[in-house]
C-alpha cells in the first residue's frame, strides 16, 4: 500500500469515528485491494490518530482458515447493567455472544488444540457486541474484502459485558444471553458461534503470534 492511499484511508475512518459513524460512508471498493497487514496497520493508526486503547479484540476465522482480530476501543466497552453506551454513535444492531478472557498469552508455537486452549482461559462472561460500521454498501451487495472489514474493526464498535462465567462451565453447547430495558426482558437467545466454538477463533488468532 502506498503511503499516500495508507493515510486517505486513516482519515476518512477516523473522521467517521469522530462523527459517530454518521459521516459519509467509506467506499470499501475503492481500497478493496489491500492486505491484511495494510488492515492490521490501518487499524492501529486510528487508534493512536484517536488517543485510544484497544479494551478487547474482536476475534473471527477467515476464509482460509487464518485468524484475525478487530480492536473494540476501550472507551466504548462496560459492563451490566450500569454501562450507559456513549451517545451520538451510529448503532446498527446487536450481537449476543459468549466471550472468553485469557489467563496467560498464548505463543503460537505452543500447537494447541480446543482443548488444551481452554486451559489458558481465566473465564468466560455473556456478551453483547454493539455494531457499527462506517462503510458502504458494495454495488454488488457482497462483504467488503476481510481487510477493508479488519480497518473498520470488523463493525465491532463497543461491547457490554455481562454475566461472568465459571471456569469450569460447558460452553460447547451455548449459553443463553438474555436482553433487559428496565426490568423486562427485550431479548434472549443462544450465544453466536459462527465458527463453531466459543475458542476457535480466539485460538485462531494465537496461532498468528499477533499481539
Amino acid at each position: 500500500m502506498t503511503p499516500t492511499v495508507d493515510s486517505e484511508l486513516v482519515q476518512l475512518l477516523v473522521e467517521a469515528q469522530r462523527n459517530g459513524n454518521q459521516a459519509t460512508p467509506v467506499d470499501p471498493e475503492k481500497f478493496a485491494w489491500i492486505s491484511l497487514e495494510d488492515g492490521y496497520r490501518i487499524s492501529l493508526a486510528q487508534k493512536e490518530a484517536l488517543n485510544e486503547t484497544v479494551g478487547m479484540y474482536k476475534t473471527l476465522i477467515m476464509a482460509d482458515g487464518v485468524g484475525a482480530a478487530g480492536p473494540i476501543f476501550a472507551s466504548r466497552i462496560g459492563h451490566s447493567p450500569d454501562y450507559k453506551f456513549p451517545a451520538g454513535l451510529s448503532v446498527k444492531g446487536l450481537e449476543f455472544e459468549v466471550g472468553l478472557e485469557l489467563a496467560r498469552d498464548v505463543a503460537p508455537d505452543e500447537n494447541l488444540d480446543e482443548e488444551a486452549f481452554d486451559e489458558a482461559v481465566s473465564h468466560y462472561f455473556l456478551g453483547i457486541e454493539v455494531v457499527g460500521t462506517r462503510l458502504a454498501p458494495t454495488a454488488t451487495g457482497e462483504k467488503p474484502s476481510m481487510p477493508v472489514q479488519l480497518a473498520d474493526h470488523f463493525s465491532a464498535l463497543g461491547y457490554v459485558i455481562g454475566a461472568m462465567c465459571p471456569k469450569d462451565i460447558d460452553v460447547s453447547g451455548g449459553l443463553t444471553v438474555t436482553f433487559e430495558l428496565d426490568g423486562k426482558e427485550i431479548h434472549r437467545q443462544v450465544g453466536i458461534q459462527p465458527n463453531g466454538s466459543v475458542v476457535a477463533s480466539a485460538l485462531a488468532h494465537a496461532a498468528q503470534g499477533r499481539d
